[in-house]
């Protein structure tokens, strides 16, 4: 499996301490071809200004990066917040997790699924969680999206990357970060440890007036030396490409994709396509995947699944995903599907999603939900 040097690196001293482009488009930036001896020059009154697109701007508000959505300009400046959700059955239901506006989906060990929840705002949130410890792989995708990253501990392996300051995080284990959780009765630990709005924006508060170091997100970022900033950098780069508020991806030619099973056995992660609502609603261990809070299942309007190396970090029960290396997977939304391929520009930049025909696929407005399965078990995936 191939490994980033800093991944390497960052591991092995782990375990010696511890014991244990946007592809730019695939634009294919050809260089402007030499008119020939016989073409005609082209003349003053044939020159035209290369068309631009104009981009749409609405006083007091703002594009959601993880949308796409016309939000309040307030809140579309602020940072996401990504917090990693118990998935296991003991912990349901969960509380909070049907506001988020991303979610990832990918194994830890023994088979389960853990989620990272990425909210544009936490206003007025009473309860997030449960909340648990990181893995290695979600640091890096928290660091694609230049997030805070909320988690109640993490795996050994996670601890250099938690600590290098490739990401701004928030430990419920590490001193006053335990501050932003709280523990309930209702339910044996460790799947009781919450957070709130009110606790998640107090505790960044106090780190902006406290905290500052180099960040190394991409590299871009990688000399940049700032505070603990909860604004996002005017040169951030986009994630996704969303359709404009005219229009609907339909994704015409692409297969029927009413019901998929991503490919996890042990929750049996599933989709439901609802014509109704034109979103696909979740479902998992063999029911509906329900907010504790508002009773309602979690639904979406883009359903992302990629294929994924995945090993073990030296014979031991974690795992570590290659998420640099590119691969296959497929685009679902409003009951269709199309093969795409994942990619990356550089190692913490974002991942970067193609059609068939190297073009960046376009996104319907709204929430998304991306499953990383391992590559191994790519035939358990079932589109019809």
């Amino acid at each position: 499996m191939k490994k980033i040097s800093l991944f390497l690196v960052l591991a092995m001293s782990v375990m010696l301490l511890a014991g244990c482009s946007n592809k730019k488009n695939d634009e294919t930036t050809q260089a402007p071809t030499q008119a020939s001896e016989t073409e005609a020059p082209t003349t003053a009154a044939e020159e035209t200004e290369p068309e631009t697109e104009v981009k749409e701007t609405r006083d007091g508000y703002v594009r959601s990066h993880l949308t796409g959505q016309w939000i309040d300009e307030e809140i579309g400046k602020k940072r996401p917040i990504a917090v990693m959700i118990n998935n296991i059955q003991a912990a349901l239901p969960q509380s909070g997790i049907s506001q988020a506006d991303v979610i990832y989906e990918c194994m830890v060990e023994g088979g389960l699924t853990r989620l990272m929840a990425i909210f544009q705002s936490v206003d007025g949130m009473d309860k997030i969680g449960p909340v648990r410890s990181a893995r290695t792989y979600y640091v890096y995708l928290a660091g694609e999206w230049n997030a805070f990253y909320f988690h109640y501990g993490q795996c050994e392996y996670a601890k250099p990357y938690l600590s290098a300051y490739i990401t701004q995080n928030v430990n419920g284990v590490m001193g006053s970060d335990g501050n932003a959780y709280y523990r309930t009765d209702d339910r044996p630990a460790p799947h009781n440890a919450y957070t709130s709005g009110e606790r998640i924006e107090t505790m960044l508060e106090n780190k902006a007036e406290s905290d500052g170091y180099i960040r190394n997100l991409d590299e871009f970022y990688a000399t940049l030396q700032e505070v603990y900033t909860s604004e996002i950098e005017p040169e951030y780069t986009e994630h996704f490409r969303f359709a404009k508020d005219d229009e609907i991806i339909t994704l015409d030619g692409g297969m029927t994709a009413e019901n998929i099973e991503v490919g996890f056995t042990t929750n049996n992660s599933t989709f439901t396509y609802d014509s109704a609502t034109n979103k696909y609603l979740h479902s998992q261990y063999g029911g509906a995947h329900i907010d504790m809070e508002n009773g309602e299942q979690l639904a979406f309007d883009n359903v992302i699944i990629i294929y994924s190396e995945k090993d073990d970090y030296y014979g031991t029960q974690y795992l570590q995903f290659n998420l640099w290396s590119g691969g296959d997977g497929y685009y679902m939304t409003q009951g269709k599907a199309i093969p795409i391929h994942w990619d990356k520009n550089t190692e913490w930049g974002p991942m970067i999603f193609q059609d068939e025909d190297g073009n960046d696929i376009t996104l319907n407005q709204g929430k998304t939900w991306i499953s990383i399965v391992p590559t191994e078990d790519k035939e358990r995936t079932v589109i019809e």
